[in-house]
């Protein structure tokens, strides 16, 4: 209940202060809605990263006489878990709290809680979809504490973060720290791509896949098999990666690959999704996803292979409903059926 009051409390002093913001502000609000089946486990009411929430985001842009020089982000969820107990089944999720300083000529500062710069995660929008990107399983969340410090050198936009490697919550244990790079070429184009890096010792505890059930080559018509977490409280993770997006008419192709180590074991990871929009009914769109993740383990090696599939419909800008099928290959099969809602 102490969670529940503190929460609705910021969300109302958040709702003052954009009314008295003299338009520089705006104050959305967000409402998840999300139930599901899986053949392992029966009826679900969560992904790795949607659960059942009421949430608010406040985005204020602070302006002199120069025009914008800060930009203020907060995005938190109440989330609600109704197979559990009533007193147990809340949790605060902060997603974005940042602020962003223009230091002139193109370059910005930015503090506090956001995306690492690495992959697609950065430059697109998944706080409400069930299909995502690699970023669970290339850094273990999706946000992380930090800083980071971004231009533009002559045809290339870049970003370099330094953050605290733990995610939501801000957490010190054997030397954890997390160093992210990309640069690209400007959003604006129609065909954008990406080159990153990653270098960190991240917190295992807060990685929502502490111990990821896999494949090996060897056993794929066995049951699927648990890859034990590495010893010790953190992961050296090292990563490069490409991504691209590319429209085409009524189509939308997104793409990412990675490569790198956990600890000592080698990482391949591929992700490719097609968007298609109905050109006669805009509001409808068609998503298919796959994605393939490859660890090598000695001399064992560890296959992971999803295919997703989601339709959307779009009611107005604020409204969307998705049904969506996902596919983990000799694993599971699960449905969700979505409501979402996110507006002013």
């Amino acid at each position: 209940m102490k969670t529940f009051i503190t929460i609705i409390t910021c969300f109302m002093l958040l709702y003052t202060l954009s009314a008295h913001a003299e338009g520089a502000s705006v104050f959305y609000k967000e409402l998840n809605l999300l139930s599901g089946y899986s053949d392992m486990d029966g009826f679900i009411d969560e992904t790795k990263m949607l659960k059942n929430s009421i949430g608010a985001e406040y985005f204020r842009r602070f302006s002199g006489e120069q025009g914008d020089y800060l930009t203020l982000d907060l995005q938190s969820r109440l989330t609600y878990k109704p197979t559990i107990k009533f007193k147990d089944a809340w949790a605060i999720e902060v997603h974005n709290a940042w602020l962003e300083y223009k230091l002139g000529l193109g370059y910005k500062l930015r503090f506090g809680h956001f995306d690492p710069s690495f992959g697609l995660e950065p430059i697109l929008d998944t706080h409400g979809t069930i299909l995502q990107t690699l970023a669970m399983k290339n850094v273990g969340f999706k946000s992380d504490w930090g800083v980071s410090f971004r231009g533009t050198a002559r045809l290339f936009d870049y970003e370099a973060s330094v953050q605290n490697g733990s995610g939501m919550k801000i957490k010190r244990n054997d030397g954890n720290f997390l160093l992210t790079y990309r640069m690209g070429n400007p959003q604006g184009n129609n065909f954008v791509y990406g080159f990153s890096a990653l270098y960190g010792k991240v917190l295992r505890d807060n990685m929502e896949d502490s111990a990821s059930s896999v494949m090996s080559d060897s056993e794929m018509s066995d049951k699927p098999i648990l890859v034990p977490p590495s010893n010790g409280r953190t992961e050296l993770k090292k990563r490069i990666g490409v991504d691209f997006q590319y429209p085409y008419k009524s189509f939308l192709i997104k793409g990412e690959f990675a490569y790198g180590k956990d600890d000592k074991d080698n990482i391949l990871g591929s992700f490719i999704q097609l968007d298609y929009t109905f050109p006669f009914v805009q509001a409808l769109l068609a998503e298919i996803q796959m994605q393939n993740w490859r660890s090598s383990m000695g001399s064992e090696r560890m296959l992971d292979t999803m295919m997703s599939t989601c339709l959307s419909y779009k009611f107005n800008s604020k409204l969307t409903a998705r049904v969506a099928y996902l596919r983990t290959f000799d694993k599971d099969n699960q449905i969700f059926i979505q409501l979402y809602y996110f507006g002013i």
